[in-house]
């Protein structure tokens, strides 16, 4: 595995488009109410001389925080692709008395190709696992991937909503 220094970096969502990252897992961490997607994350299309794609892809850990009110509505085969991910709605959390009173509780919504997850949490980060592979397809082969995980290592992406 490639090692990428674990430093924080300050990003706004609306800088980060999901559309066409495949999921390869998800969970719940219900100790610490987190929801975890491992994803390829596409960090940059680029249109090539003869107007053709290449992608910079990175195996990446999605981690949304305070979740609850998870409600899925998902119809695949064999894969699963992100559309967007959308938030909207913000509002003084239910538990707000145990976290830092400016915090924000936002309703989610990923929609997938093959259905739609909705949520409501308070917070978003993404881990960037191995550096950026630039290639021909949107996805990784498992061998460029390593693996399927949904650790929180790598470079830490705090996701500004504002």
């Amino acid at each position: 595995m490639i090692e990428l220094e674990n430093k924080l970096k300050q990003i706004p969502l609306k800088d980060i488009n999901f559309h066409d990252c495949k999921i390869y897992a998800w969970g719940f961490d219900s100790d610490k109410n987190q929801l975890l997607m491992d994803i390829d994350l596409i960090y940059e299309w680029i249109v090539t001389k003869n107007n053709n794609y290449v992608f910079r892809v990175a195996p990446t850990t999605l981690v949304f925080e305070n979740v609850w009110d998870v409600s899925m509505d998902i119809s695949m085969d064999n894969e699963l692709i992100i559309d967007k991910i959308e938030y909207s709605n913000p509002v003084v959390p239910r538990n707000i008395d145990y976290l830092p009173k400016e915090t924000k509780e936002y309703d989610w919504k990923i929609e997938f190709l093959q259905g739609e997850i909705t949520f409501k949490a308070i917070s978003f980060s993404i881990y960037q696992r191995q550096k950026e592979v630039l290639q021909k397809s949107q996805t990784l082969t498992m061998d460029d991937r390593k693996d399927i995980s949904l650790r929180k290592e790598g470079i830490l992406y705090q996701i500004n909503l504002k």
